[in-house]
């Protein structure tokens, strides 16, 4: 068991796609495809082959363009993943979800990414209401990339799900898109008075 756990983490690391150096980098894409990879590539090279189930969401919201891939498995973890692209159809960064395995993934992330910018201890509610504590890192580059891992994925700003840990990788034009889209939010809320 512990064996296949190392296995599992080891092979994230083809899921960080890097810069080779000795030094830790950030994250340059998601495996062999660099930021601004388009869409339709992603389609046909990684999510027909690789994800028991993919989707691309065509309605408003804030996934709207985005693409999920469910049953996708590093060793004997399973992984859901969802794909951003900004603007429109090029690859802007990614999050995905693992169930278990947190502190071997967290080393490997560690590795690859090197000492985060911040690391916290954050609160949570379950669906139940119960209290619990969960470690959050987030690395920042000067390009404007980011990575934030979860030890517990949250649902929404303040509830998690139990047992799910989660790494978000974004951009600098996806993020730039987020600060449009709460812009945008905030004035339809100021409409509403």
């Amino acid at each position: 068991m512990r064996r296949s756990r190392l296995s599992a983490a080891l092979t994230l690391c083809g899921l960080l796609s890097f810069a080779t150096s000795a030094h830790t980098e950030e994250p340059k894409g998601f495996q062999e495809w660099p930021w601004g990879t388009p869409q339709g590539t992603l389609i046909e090279k990684f999510l027909r082959m690789k994800c028991r189930d993919y989707l691309l969401f065509n309605e408003e919201g804030p996934l709207k363009g985005s693409l999920s891939c469910d049953g996708y498995q590093i060793g004997d973890v399973p992984l859901y993943v969802l794909f951003y692209f900004e603007p429109s159809e090029s690859l802007a960064g990614y999050w995905f979800r693992f169930e278990s395995h947190y502190r071997d993934m967290r080393q490997t992330i560690l590795d690859k990414l090197g000492k985060p910018s911040s690391i916290t201890a954050r609160q949570y509610r379950t669906a139940l209401g119960r209290s619990i504590t969960g470690e959050e890192m987030i690395w920042q580059w000067p390009s404007g990339t980011a990575a934030r891992l979860s030890e517990r994925c949250p649902e929404s700003s303040d509830k998690v799900m139990v047992g799910s840990s989660c790494l978000q990788v974004t951009t600098k034009p996806l993020h730039q898109r987020y600060q449009r889209q709460e812009r945008e939010r905030e004035q339809q809320r100021k409409k509403g008075f």
